[in-house]
Protein backbone atom coordinates (compact mmCIF):
# COMPACT_ATOMS: atom_id res chain seq x y z
CA UNK A 1 0.00 0.00 0.00
CA UNK A 2 2.51 2.20 0.40
CA UNK A 3 4.58 1.64 -2.54
CA UNK A 4 1.17 2.39 -4.33
CA UNK A 5 1.03 5.73 -2.32
CA UNK A 6 4.39 6.93 -3.08
CA UNK A 7 4.16 6.06 -7.08
CA UNK A 8 0.80 7.83 -7.13
CA UNK A 9 2.93 10.98 -5.44
CA UNK A 10 5.62 10.83 -7.91
CA UNK A 11 2.85 10.65 -10.51
CA UNK A 12 0.99 14.14 -8.82
CA UNK A 13 4.53 15.40 -8.92
CA UNK A 14 5.16 14.59 -12.42
CA UNK A 15 2.16 16.44 -13.58
CA UNK A 16 2.09 18.93 -11.27
CA UNK A 17 5.29 19.80 -13.05
CA UNK A 18 4.48 19.31 -16.22
CA UNK A 19 1.36 21.76 -15.61
CA UNK A 20 3.28 24.39 -13.87
CA UNK A 21 6.69 24.03 -16.84
CA UNK A 22 4.16 24.62 -19.22
CA UNK A 23 6.09 24.71 -23.18
CA UNK A 24 8.11 28.03 -22.13
CA UNK A 25 11.61 27.23 -21.33
CA UNK A 26 12.00 26.70 -17.65
CA UNK A 27 14.19 26.01 -14.43
CA UNK A 28 13.77 24.19 -11.45
CA UNK A 29 15.61 26.03 -8.39
CA UNK A 30 16.01 23.15 -5.11
CA UNK A 31 15.48 25.05 -2.21
CA UNK A 32 16.52 22.22 -0.13
CA UNK A 33 20.14 21.69 -1.89
CA UNK A 34 20.61 25.85 -2.44
CA UNK A 35 18.65 27.50 0.72
CA UNK A 36 22.08 29.09 1.89
CA UNK A 37 23.06 30.49 -1.50
CA UNK A 38 19.08 31.43 -1.70
CA UNK A 39 19.40 33.09 1.58
CA UNK A 40 22.25 34.85 0.88
CA UNK A 41 20.35 36.08 -2.87
CA UNK A 42 23.12 34.39 -4.88
CA UNK A 43 20.67 32.55 -6.75
CA UNK A 44 20.18 34.60 -10.39
CA UNK A 45 16.43 34.56 -11.73
CA UNK A 46 16.75 37.39 -13.90
CA UNK A 47 16.24 35.48 -17.17
CA UNK A 48 12.63 35.16 -18.45
CA UNK A 49 12.36 31.36 -17.95
CA UNK A 50 9.69 30.01 -15.95
CA UNK A 51 11.08 28.98 -12.59
CA UNK A 52 10.05 26.24 -10.20
CA UNK A 53 11.20 26.64 -6.82
CA UNK A 54 10.89 23.15 -5.02
CA UNK A 55 10.75 22.66 -1.48
CA UNK A 56 10.67 19.19 0.20
CA UNK A 57 9.53 19.46 3.85
CA UNK A 58 10.59 15.28 4.65
CA UNK A 59 14.15 16.38 4.18
CA UNK A 60 13.82 19.46 6.95
CA UNK A 61 10.66 18.32 9.45
CA UNK A 62 12.48 14.82 9.91
CA UNK A 63 9.98 12.53 11.36
CA UNK A 64 7.07 14.95 12.24
CA UNK A 65 3.60 13.57 12.07
CA UNK A 66 2.18 17.14 13.30
CA UNK A 67 3.48 20.46 11.83
CA UNK A 68 2.25 22.47 15.01
CA UNK A 69 2.86 26.10 16.08
CA UNK A 70 3.44 29.41 14.62
CA UNK A 71 7.02 29.41 15.75
CA UNK A 72 7.67 26.63 13.67
CA UNK A 73 5.96 27.66 10.54
CA UNK A 74 8.26 30.58 10.94
CA UNK A 75 11.34 29.53 11.54
CA UNK A 76 10.58 27.36 8.53
CA UNK A 77 9.47 30.61 6.68
CA UNK A 78 13.01 31.73 7.84
CA UNK A 79 14.81 28.79 7.04
CA UNK A 80 13.75 28.38 3.16
CA UNK A 81 13.60 32.65 2.72
CA UNK A 82 9.67 32.87 1.79
CA UNK A 83 10.04 36.63 1.78
CA UNK A 84 13.11 36.26 -0.76
CA UNK A 85 10.62 34.13 -2.85
CA UNK A 86 7.96 36.70 -2.59
CA UNK A 87 9.88 38.81 -3.07
CA UNK A 88 10.72 37.76 -6.79
CA UNK A 89 7.26 36.50 -7.43
CA UNK A 90 6.34 39.89 -7.31
CA UNK A 91 8.63 41.00 -9.74
CA UNK A 92 8.26 38.44 -12.05
CA UNK A 93 5.13 36.50 -12.77
CA UNK A 94 6.79 33.23 -14.18
CA UNK A 95 7.34 31.66 -10.46
CA UNK A 96 5.71 28.78 -9.20
CA UNK A 97 6.66 27.25 -5.43
CA UNK A 98 6.13 23.38 -5.39
CA UNK A 99 6.18 22.39 -1.66
CA UNK A 100 6.16 18.43 -1.05
CA UNK A 101 4.40 17.40 2.03
CA UNK A 102 5.87 13.97 3.59
CA UNK A 103 3.12 10.99 3.78
CA UNK A 104 3.83 10.82 7.14
CA UNK A 105 2.45 14.50 7.98
CA UNK A 106 -0.82 13.40 9.63
CA UNK A 107 -1.83 17.16 10.71
CA UNK A 108 -0.78 20.52 9.76
CA UNK A 109 -2.15 22.74 12.40
CA UNK A 110 -3.37 25.97 11.03
CA UNK A 111 -0.90 27.96 13.71
CA UNK A 112 1.74 26.45 11.69
CA UNK A 113 0.64 26.96 8.42
CA UNK A 114 -0.60 30.93 9.24
CA UNK A 115 3.33 31.00 10.82
CA UNK A 116 4.62 30.26 7.30
CA UNK A 117 2.32 31.44 4.73
CA UNK A 118 0.33 34.37 6.56
CA UNK A 119 2.72 37.00 4.99
CA UNK A 120 2.45 35.24 1.44
CA UNK A 121 -1.12 35.33 1.51
CA UNK A 122 -1.22 39.01 2.48
CA UNK A 123 0.92 39.94 -0.16
CA UNK A 124 -1.23 37.62 -2.78
CA UNK A 125 -4.22 37.05 -1.35
CA UNK A 126 -6.41 33.87 -1.97
CA UNK A 127 -5.65 33.58 -5.59
CA UNK A 128 -2.51 35.25 -6.18
CA UNK A 129 -1.21 32.48 -3.50
CA UNK A 130 -2.17 29.36 -5.06
CA UNK A 131 -1.27 30.86 -8.70
CA UNK A 132 2.09 30.72 -6.62
CA UNK A 133 2.58 27.74 -4.27
CA UNK A 134 1.52 24.57 -5.22
CA UNK A 135 1.26 21.62 -2.45
CA UNK A 136 2.13 17.92 -3.46
CA UNK A 137 0.50 16.14 -0.63
CA UNK A 138 -2.52 14.03 -0.06
CA UNK A 139 -6.10 14.74 -0.06
CA UNK A 140 -6.22 14.87 3.74
CA UNK A 141 -3.31 17.02 3.90
CA UNK A 142 -4.56 19.03 0.81
CA UNK A 143 -7.68 19.65 3.16
CA UNK A 144 -5.75 20.46 6.36
CA UNK A 145 -4.08 23.22 3.49
CA UNK A 146 -7.07 24.79 2.95
CA UNK A 147 -8.44 24.91 6.59
CA UNK A 148 -5.07 26.47 7.13
CA UNK A 149 -5.52 29.36 3.67
CA UNK A 150 -9.06 30.14 5.46
CA UNK A 151 -7.88 30.75 9.08
CA UNK A 152 -5.21 33.27 7.27
CA UNK A 153 -8.14 35.16 5.56
CA UNK A 154 -9.80 34.99 8.82
CA UNK A 155 -7.18 35.93 10.92
CA UNK A 156 -6.14 39.35 7.90
CA UNK A 157 -9.71 40.40 7.94
CA UNK A 158 -10.22 40.39 11.92
CA UNK A 159 -6.20 42.69 12.12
Amino acid sequence: MLNIKHQEINQKKKELLKNLMGSASSKSIDLNKVRDEWRYGEIDNTDNEKTIISIDLEKVIKNKQILLGRDYGIKLRKLFNLDGVDRMAKRKENIKVMITIPDIVCSINSSFFRGMFKKSIKRFGENGFKNIYHFLCDEFQEAMIRDGISSTLMELRLN
